[in-house]
């Protein structure tokens, strides 16, 4: 009862930062978020909430940089007629993308040792479960409805 309890108040409060904040606000509230749900849901003792808080950002930090790299192979690749430098950003572009593969890699390994094979079977779980979440919210987001409000009263007056 209390885990879909807090897992609601996760997806409310990532559905709120989405669609308010700036972009790089958003990605460090729900890096954040992230943090919190895993340590909550594994149950991390303060020294591992903090070594596991500072592994996931550190990661986080060389992937954003790996993406954009991507990102601007990807917008060269856009503008580029000669076949030369198109082959040498494409080359640039399978560097990066085996610099993702090993960034993934890393994770994996530096959090087994940090939360050993059952927590980080755990980890893996709850981190596919909360992207999807975050995937779903960012490709349809939710309508706010509006309760139904009851009819008016009229208020006649005893003259």
């Amino acid at each position: 009862m209390i885990r879909s309890q807090i897992c609601i108040l996760v997806i409310f409060t990532l559905q709120t930062i989405c669609f308010a904040a700036p972009s790089g606000v958003k990605a460090a509230h729900l890096e954040e978020l992230m943090i919190w749900k895993v340590s909550d849901e594994l149950q991390l003792k303060p020294t591992e909430e903090k070594a596991f808080s500072q592994t996931i950002k550190a990661l986080n930090q060389e992937k954003a940089k790996v993406s954009e790299q991507l990102q601007q192979n990807l917008n060269s690749l856009q503008t580029e007629k000669s076949e030369k430098k198109i082959q040498s950003i494409l080359k640039k572009y399978r560097q990066a993308l085996a610099a993702y593969s090993k960034l993934n890699e890393k994770e994996f390994d530096e959090l087994l040792k940090l939360l050993g094979p059952q927590r980080l079977s755990q980890y893996l779980i709850l981190k596919q479960d909360i992207t999807q979440k975050i995937k779903g919210l960012l490709s349809a987001p939710a309508e706010v409805s509006k309760p139904a409000l009851p009819p008016p009263k009229i208020i006649e007056d005893g003259k």
